[in-house]
């Protein structure tokens, strides 16, 4: 146990392991060594502990350094992704903005501010009524309850005014998480469609026009009436319909050409627009067939402005040294009729008018049919 040199004690540590640990002093010190000796005898499943705990201590202290190490690198690259994710939000001209789950404002970028004429601090923890007109304010308002209510997304279109000029805009409201996804907010994509609208409006006008006189085609009389018959059996909005035959134009394309029959419908037309009031409407719905719906108009007024229509035609030189006349039939709308008894009634009307020496109006009133 006890080896003694000239100038050094060495005594072995009655430690059970395979190692067996050497301590190495002076004889000076050996007054000193003697307690340390015993205290480490008495204490050294002590002294295990707290050095095992030491081991651990290092370990965690390593891991937790390297865990704040790797969030840092974590939250630099939010950090970066979040610069990017401006820098891309902020390239583009649609309107992008987002709210909370009270609907105030939390972000949006430069396109909204700039639509909006506001600045960014204007903006935040504001809502829509506090810096959008009430109408557009009102439309989103209420996309953005939806929205929340059933978590979907919703889209709406909309004609606004912006600069002083009308702007079609679709509206696309997502619901979204925020602040670690323990609340849901509305973010909302709205761009610019109106030259897209315009074009759908100029391809849907187009395929409602005649492409020769520019009339209202048998397909959008169809709609139309419909609808009017929709609104008299609603709400009692009376309207007239009339219907109009140039007289003998077979014989006169014959005589003159398709171009002379063509121009004379063109001319027709015009004469016509000229005539009635802007609240009235020209179909072609045949070959030199017309109609004319008059809304708001009882059978007295229709029957006035129709007569007004046939002897300005029967009056303006289409050909030269040539009348040009029309016959025509008029009714007023009932409670039992369709589209299909209205349209029978004044086709009806229009042949007692052809069969009574053409030029005139035949007009129905409810079971009083007389010629003019």
């Amino acid at each position: 146990k006890e080896k003694h040199y000239e100038n050094i004690y060495i005594e072995k540590l009655p430690i059970n392991t395979k190692n067996s640990i050497y301590i190495l002093i002076t004889p000076k010190e050996f007054k000193r060594f003697d307690v340390l000796y015993d205290y480490i005898k008495e204490n050294i499943y002590l002294f295990i502990t707290f050095s095992f705990l030491g081991v651990l201590f290092s370990f965690f202290i390593s891991k937790y350094i390297e865990k704040l190490f790797r969030r840092r690198m974590v939250f630099e690259k939010v950090k970066n992704n979040n610069i990017l994710i401006n820098s891309v939000i902020n390239s583009t001209h649609d309107l992008i903005f987002y709210k909370d789950e009270n609907l105030n404002y939390i972000g949006c970028n430069k396109a909204f501010l700039w639509f909006c004429h506001k600045k960014e601090s204007e903006v935040i923890a504001t809502n829509d009524f506090e810096i959008l007109d009430m109408k557009l304010a009102t439309m989103l308002n209420n996309m953005d309850h939806k929205v929340l209510e059933t978590n979907e997304i919703f889209v709406e279109e909309e004609w606004i005014t912006y600069n002083d000029k009308k702007l079609f805009y679709q509206f696309k409201s997502i619901p979204f998480e925020y602040d670690n996804d323990l609340a849901t907010g509305v973010l909302t994509i709205a761009n610019d469609i109106t030259q897209l609208q315009k074009e759908k409006e100029k391809l849907q006008e187009e395929s409602f026009k005649d492409p020769l006189t520019n009339a209202y085609n048998r397909k959008a009389f169809d709609e139309s009436i419909d609808d009017k018959l929709e609104l008299y059996k609603r709400y009692e909005d009376i309207f007239c319909i009339a219907m109009l035959d140039i007289d003998n134009f077979k014989l006169l394309n014959d005589t003159y050409g398709h171009d002379c029959g063509d121009r004379v419908l063109i001319n027709m037309v015009e004469l016509i627009n000229s005539t009635t009031r802007k609240s009235d409407t020209l179909f072609r719905v045949g070959g030199e067939e017309f109609v004319i719906i008059f809304p708001n108009t009882n059978l007295q007024n229709a029957h006035v402005i129709l007569e007004k229509v046939r002897l300005a035609i029967s009056e303006f030189s289409f050909i030269e040294n040539k009348n040009v006349t029309i016959s025509c039939g008029l009714t007023q709308a009932s409670k039992d009729d369709d589209s299909v008894k209205i349209y029978k009634r004044v086709d009806e009307l229009l042949y007692k008018t052809k069969n009574s020496g053409k030029n005139g109006i035949t007009v129905c009133s409810e079971d009083l049919v007389y010629e003019i």
